[in-house]
């Protein structure tokens, strides 16, 4: 099987810079985001417990700042805790229902812990979000994220080729883009298990 785990990374922070770029410029506590940031940084030395700390403080002082539910999320999946990791998860798109990322995700744990009703729900509400996204002229820069978002969504959803007509189309308006070509023939199965390290 295809080893495609950093272009899933890059893929991740792809979309991350998306959703940031994309969001209303709501005013969090700063000392929210710094207590996440600093979290960050215990993440990427791999001290998950200092991590998870900084973050349940983060939230304690400002429980509508999405990103620290979604960094929670993403400690649980390194320490394969997928159940946890999809409370947090739900949580994040419960106080951020517009992050079509967010839906994706959600889904592809609801998938992982063997809730494919709820995935397809989930991945449903993010192609709804991504199509607004879409046709919305305000968001035009963010077009091709957005695009191969919603192709990745269908994927998940059990629809690889229309998913992957959709990347193809991508590919040809963008035939310079490299980061495309690791994703247009991932299975969903690949995809999944690239994600969670499978």
């Amino acid at each position: 099987m295809r080893k495609l785990s950093p272009l899933v990374l890059i893929f991740a922070c792809l979309t991350l810079t998306q959703c940031n770029s994309q969001e209303k410029k709501t005013a969090y506590n700063p000392e929210a985001i710094q207590l996440n940031n600093k979290a960050i940084g215990f993440f990427r030395i791999q001290n998950y417990d200092s991590a998870l700390v900084y973050l349940d403080k983060a939230i304690n002082i400002d429980s509508t700042y999405y990103t620290a539910y979604s960094n929670k999320c993403e400690v649980y999946c390194a320490l394969k805790d997928f159940q946890k990791a999809l409370i947090e998860s739900q949580k994040a798109v419960a106080v951020k229902p517009d992050l079509a990322e967010g839906w994706t995700f959600t889904g592809m744990l609801y998938d992982k812990t063997g809730d494919a009703a709820d995935a397809l729900k989930c991945y449903r509400k993010s192609i709804e979000l991504f199509d607004e996204r879409i046709s919305n002229p305000a968001k035009q820069k963010s077009l091709e994220a957005n695009k191969l978002n919603r192709a990745l969504s269908l994927i998940l959803m059990g629809q690889e080729e229309t998913g992957r007509k959709e990347l193809k189309k991508l590919k040809e308006a963008y035939p310079n883009d490299n980061t495309l070509d690791g994703f247009l023939n991932l299975t969903k199965k690949e995809y999944l298990d690239q994600l969670f390290d499978d």
